[in-house]
């Protein structure tokens, strides 16, 4: 029987067989590709920060948004894009973007006031590998690079409007943070904490909401075909992914 590898987040699981001889073979040699541009573009972008960013605070940077992982944000807004008849370079910015949120969330999560954790991916926590000071503005700074990397790398301003838009509402107090809020008071009181906003804030957002908007890098319009194809070739249909209309960019 193949060995499988398992990628889960709260919208759904994806299961990609390591067998040659399975045609989901050729999408896990996509996501390993796209796994390295995303590395290289992140890397990118804590290089071009200039000499007035202090060395221990792009180290910390680097440290947590470098940390082993499969990339699963940034690589579903690549295939998003391309599923949906976009370029997935010209989402590579916006991609990059949803991965430094998603490291700045896991920062503060793990700080003595949230979840006190010791460990991510079994590394130091960026507090315990510096020092807590230091993580919270690891943290800070890495949203504050996200909203400027999709801002300096998309050419378009009408796309980068919105793309900041739809990425800071689904970041901010009505979607992960706000879910952060929520996994914070439930602990409060011993209750065990639900599959809430946190992480990704997807569930208030509908799901390929972002990649939706990352496709607009590519296109100025998402006609309802393509919604559709892209839908199948992840193997959801329309009543599950509960799309929303996203109208075309004047």
């Amino acid at each position: 029987m193949p060995s499988t590898e398992c990628f889960e987040t709260n919208l759904l699981t994806v299961q990609i067989s390591k067998d040659p001889s399975n045609e989901s073979s050729a999408l896990l040699s996509r996501w390993k590709s796209l796994t390295i541009e995303v590395d290289a573009k992140l890397e990118n972008c804590i290089e071009k920060l200039s000499k007035r960013c202090p060395d221990v605070l792009r180290e910390a940077m680097r440290y947590s948004l470098l940390s082993p992982g499969k990339r699963l944000r940034p690589i579903l807004c690549l295939l998003g894009a391309e599923a949906l008849g976009g370029l997935s370079r010209n989402a590579m910015a916006n991609a990059a973007a949803v991965e430094m949120i998603h490291s700045y969330s896991l920062i503060h999560d793990d700080l003595p006031a949230m979840d006190d954790d010791d460990l991510r991916r079994g590394r130091p926590t960026c507090h315990i590998q510096f020092d807590e000071a230091t993580a919270i503005l690891a943290g800070d700074a890495l949203q504050a690079l996200a909203f400027e990397t999709i801002l300096s790398d998309n050419t378009d301003p009408s796309i980068a409007v919105r793309s900041c838009l739809v990425l800071a509402k689904a970041a901010g107090p009505e979607g992960m943070v706000g879910g952060q809020s929520d996994d914070l008071r439930r602990s409060e009181h011993g209750h065990i904490a639900g599959p809430l906003r946190i992480r990704v804030g997807i569930r208030e957002e509908p799901p390929f909401r972002v990649q939706a908007w990352a496709t607009q890098c590519g296109h100025q319009r998402i006609v309802a075909h393509r919604r559709r194809v892209g839908l199948q070739r992840f193997g959801l249909g329309e009543s599950r992914a509960h799309l929303p209309h996203v109208p075309a960019l004047h």
